[in-house]
């Protein structure tokens, strides 16, 4: 009898063990190592205060069981690349910017139109026009294919040169001005009497330091973060339009992981805006004072010649959304939608 009753005993805690062990492994393999893209410099905000606090966040919500690595300046595919890395697999996140891959995206056009859609990634104004926008068009239309986990803007564009000022729009004739992307700035570059070309955020230093350009149209946060504060000698913050980004989830990685830690992660979109939305306007202060540190001249245009640079820019409106509803997009809803919330 009592050996009987050892052997139950001892069947009962092996089988104990065997449901502990494999309740270990199973919580073992519940750890997920994902890994997130961008074309950033590591000393770029959008780097270090925000995708390194959000991928700490997210693991320490998470218990641990989501870590994320982050592959900064294109070490995982070029700044065009960046959508494709979700498709592939061979990134799990990755920050997509639209206009860099042309035509590829063109609702995202909307946020380019020089003087329609205000402020930087933060705007108390702007910032809901986008949310609403890319809930209600762009996800659907053109980012069906993944997880977006939230969304921002770079600041609007100003004018960088090296040698000399722009003061009015004479001033911009016949000066080559390099623009990053999207053809609704080059066309405003166009309008005003400039020459625009061709010049990606990782070309732009070399390309105004070889007097390859003679200006460059990036956010005024670009100064110290692609050290354009070494070479540029002017700004004029023209204010135009301004390129967005969708930070996204591969959908493969996304349906891999429980519902538990998709609702962590969906609910921390509104954080990561939070914390993205200060640090873009900390990178834009300290830009300006880096500015004024260095001896470069700040120039602001007089209300009248703000109003000539509006008025010239107006027909690009009309007709981008012309053409994209000739080809089938709701580009006449999405602005009158971007109106209504402005008038607000």
């Amino acid at each position: 009898m009592k050996k009987m009753l050892f052997g139950t005993l001892t069947l009962m805690v092996a089988i104990g063990l065997m449901v502990i062990g494999g309740v270990y492994t199973e919580a073992v393999a519940q750890t997920f190592n994902l890994k997130l893209a961008h074309h950033l410099p590591p000393m770029h905000q959008q780097h270090s205060r925000v995708f390194v606090p959000w991928a700490k966040e997210l693991e320490k919500r998470t218990e641990g069981r989501v870590k994320v690595r982050i592959f900064s300046s294109q070490q995982l595919g070029t700044a065009f690349e960046m959508y494709d890395l979700l498709l592939s697999g061979t990134a799990d996140i990755s920050m997509v910017q639209p206009p860099l891959s042309r035509g590829r995206f063109p609702l995202d056009e909307i946020f380019h139109l020089p003087f329609f859609i205000p402020g930087d990634t933060g705007d108390p104004v702007g910032g809901p026009i986008r949310t609403a926008l890319y809930e209600k068009y762009l996800m659907p239309i053109h980012f069906k294919d993944v997880k977006g986990l939230w969304t921002g803007r770079f600041g609007l564009n100003v004018i960088h040169t090296t040698k000399k000022p722009i003061r009015t729009m004479e001033d911009i004739k016949g000066m080559v001005i390099g623009v990053p992307g999207g053809r609704n700035l080059t066309k405003l570059i166009q309008v005003v009497g400039g020459s625009p070309e061709s010049s990606h955020v990782n070309e732009m230093y070399t390309n105004l330091e070889r007097g390859i350009i003679d200006g460059q149209s990036i956010p005024m946060e670009a100064m110290v973060a692609f050290k354009l504060v070494e070479i540029v000698k002017y700004v004029t913050r023209v204010n135009a339009g301004g390129a967005t980004f969708l930070v996204a989830m591969s959908s493969k990685t996304w349906n891999s992981l429980p519902p538990d830690i998709q609702k962590t992660i969906e609910d921390m979109g509104p954080w990561a805006e939070g914390i993205q939305a200060k640090a873009w306007a900390g990178a834009t202060g300290y830009s300006v004072m880096a500015a004024k540190k260095a001896g470069i001249e700040l120039i602001e245009f007089s209300p009248e010649e703000r109003a000539r640079w509006v008025e010239i820019a107006k027909p690009i409106d009309a007709e981008w959304v012309k053409d994209m509803d000739a080809k089938g997009f709701p580009a006449s809803e999405m602005y009158q939608l971007a109106e209504q919330m402005m008038s607000k």
